[in-house]
């Protein structure tokens, strides 16, 4: 199977790990369209091919992409393997992001939810999303609009790449339907799963400028490690895949910070989609936190088959 990571490069081309370069949300940058023969010159097919395949390897993967450039500056940490995405493993093990809560919200502040698909959901999922016929269905359609974004069904092997909501006219009129089927499962699996806990990837920023007569409540950094070690340096240069991984109680501690503004203790959401932070020096630090995954690399990106 060739090898792909999703958020600082693109989809793969060759056996192995070989993988293209470029934002994946960067319109010149999407992932093309596959051939549909494989290295060994047998054709790639989805048919009688399952989701829940006994793997580990991600089987199923959603997500929607926008260039690193097109967030605000330390969200690039939790929107590198998509502003939304639903990822389902070999397992059957799933994992979704971008869905809208209970209370209305669909924030970076939100958590990513886990859970494992029984038979009959997985079958439902393979039947909305036309899993078995993504071979050919596969295609790209996508505007090429400076700033929009793209939405990638894949399984490492078959893509299928549309502009959000497959909203521009080249794709065939089946393509936006299911791309709407597989966005009503992230809000779905959500409901039907729970929280993932374990190590957080993080960034914050400086926002003292930009935000100098902050009238809310702010955190205070819970960890001996200075603030200052988790922020961008250059926010010209800030891109995917260059989070800060914390594990155990560390990763505890800066949670619990994202949950209480997703429960908005310090702030509205509509004021900060951010977790406040006063920094030692009395300035203001916006932080981000992405719950860690599975299948990510060293980098926090996540590598399919």
């Amino acid at each position: 199977m060739r090898g792909a990571v999703v958020g600082i490069v693109a989809l793969g081309t060759a056996c192995g790990t070989g993988v293209r370069a470029g934002g994946v949300g960067t319109p010149n940058n999407l992932p093309s369209v596959d051939s549909g023969t494989m290295a060994d010159g047998t054709m790639e097919t989805t048919a009688g091919m399952s989701i829940c395949n006994g793997s580990n390897a991600i089987t199923l993967g959603y997500f929607r992409a926008d260039s690193p450039h097109a967030v605000a500056v330390g969200a690039q940490v939790v929107y590198e393997n998509g502003t939304a995405f639903l990822y389902v493993n070999g397992s059957c093990d799933y994992w979704v992001f971008g869905y809208t809560d209970s209370s209305g919200h669909m924030t970076t502040t939100q958590s990513t939810r886990q859970g494992h698909l029984s038979a009959d959901l997985a079958a439902s999922l393979e039947a909305d999303t036309r899993y078995r016929d993504w071979v050919s269905l596969k295609g790209r359609w996508h505007s090429g609009a400076v700033g929009s974004s793209g939405d990638t069904l894949t399984n490492g092997a078959v893509d299928l790449v549309c502009d959000q909501n497959c909203t521009w006219s080249g794709a065939p009129a089946q393509i936006a339907p299911l791309f709407a089927s597989v966005v009503s499962w992230v809000d779905r699996l959500a409901s039907a799963g729970h929280d993932v806990g374990g190590s957080v990837r993080v960034l914050a920023a400086d926002v003292t400028a930009s935000m100098p007569t902050w009238r809310w409540a702010a955190a205070t950094w819970p960890l001996s490690t200075p603030l200052t070690a988790v922020m961008v340096t250059d926010p010209t240069t800030v891109s995917f895949g260059q989070g800060h991984l914390l594990t155990g109680d560390d990763a505890i501690a800066v949670r619990n910070l994202r949950d209480n503004q997703h429960a908005e203790k310090y702030s509205p959401l509509w004021a900060a989609d951010f977790v406040p932070v006063r920094e030692p020096d009395g300035g203001l630090a916006s932080l981000f936190v992405r719950d860690d995954l599975p299948n990510e690399d060293a980098n926090g990106l996540i590598r399919l088959p």
